[in-house]
């Protein structure tokens, strides 16, 4: 009779492990999707970014560009 018990416990003990297991393969899969989102996220942000600093060299190479010519401007009179 005790091995029987001893048997039941094992078997509940193990539902209870295959259980705990398979809810942190749930989470884990759910973690690694939102992980992919994430990284999509961060990608466009570093695209964005770059665009934004693009601009901003863009911008600061007509200013540098307008600031000679008025130099210029400022010589010749």
């Amino acid at each position: 009779m005790a091995v029987v018990t001893s048997l039941g416990g094992f078997f509940v003990t193990y539902g209870q492990m295959q259980t705990r297991l398979d809810y942190i393969e749930e989470r884990r899969e759910a973690s690694a999707s939102l992980m992919l989102g994430l990284e999509g996220r961060i990608r466009a942000l570093e695209a964005s970014g770059a665009r934004q600093d693009e601009r901003l060299a863009g911008i600061y190479n007509l200013l540098n560009r307008i600031d000679t010519r008025l130099e210029r401007i400022e010589r010749a009179d």
